[in-house]
């Protein structure tokens, strides 16, 4: 694991494309991200328009920080910007993740009593601003070291060397997010319009998933499941065209 005493060799980043023959091009230095220094761990925004990436350059807190870059219209990333010290610490922060919802995961072993890895998730402020960070619970954070979290269809992936493994570190995967139930009330402008209709539910393609009926109590409850984007369309079986 690295620490802040350790001498961190020298490594960059570089980028690869897939050409259109399904063949990925030759490797090239990530250029205005690329320094003298440690430069490793890059992770992509979905959109791929930000990158963050962990650096021992010195104008940092200590250690390893987190920095972030962001391409602009010509391609091009900007200069990096350290992600400050509600991120970073005197210790390491390696790691990062972006997350499809913007959220940031990250290792640091800054804030353990212990100096081991812990991952942490930061929440999405604005493009390549990160806050309020907290560890994540039991069992994915052990007393031990964890690495490089991921997260694929509601799953996380790490790298730990926690007990019980094959030896070192092993990869471990978690469920993310359980299903979520959305309780709510339709409510009227007026008591006099009954509120019977009906309620849909509709993904991030604003296609049909659902159809519930909603009594006069206007009350409805919906099945959501984690990490996507819903909608909710309200038809009142009197006023067609009312919305609450």
């Amino acid at each position: 694991a690295l620490s802040q005493n350790s001498i961190t060799p020298n490594s960059d980043i570089f980028f690869s494309l897939k050409d259109a023959n399904d063949k990925w091009t030759t490797p090239k230095s990530a250029e205005n991200i690329n320094s003298e220094y440690f430069e490793s761990y890059p992770s992509l925004s979905h959109d791929g328009d930000i990158i963050v990436f962990a650096s021992d350059r010195p104008d940092g807190y200590g250690g390893i920080d987190l920095y972030v870059s962001s391409k602009n219209s010509e391609g091009n990333w900007s200069k990096p910007l350290n992600l400050g010290n509600g991120i970073n610490t005197e210790g390491d922060e390696i790691s990062p993740f972006i997350c499809n919802d913007g959220s940031l995961m990250y290792s640091s072993n800054g804030l353990s009593a212990d100096k081991t890895f812990d991952i942490y998730i930061a929440s999405d402020e604005l493009d390549g601003n990160w806050n309020n960070p907290h560890k994540l619970p039991s069992p994915i954070n052990s007393k031990f070291n964890e690495l490089s979290a991921s997260v694929f269809d509601n799953m996380i992936y790490l790298s730990s060397d926690r007990p019980g493994g094959c030896g070192n570190y092993d990869i471990y995967s978690f469920v993310h997010c359980d299903d979520d139930l959305l309780e709510g009330t339709e409510e009227g402008e007026t008591p006099e319009i009954p509120l019977e209709g009906k309620l849909y539910l509709l993904n991030s393609d604003r296609e049909v998933i659902s159809i519930s009926d909603i009594n006069s109590d206007g009350k409805f409850v919906v099945n959501l499941s984690p990490s996507n984007i819903y909608y909710l369309r309200y038809f009142n079986n009197c006023v067609p065209n009312y919305v609450p």
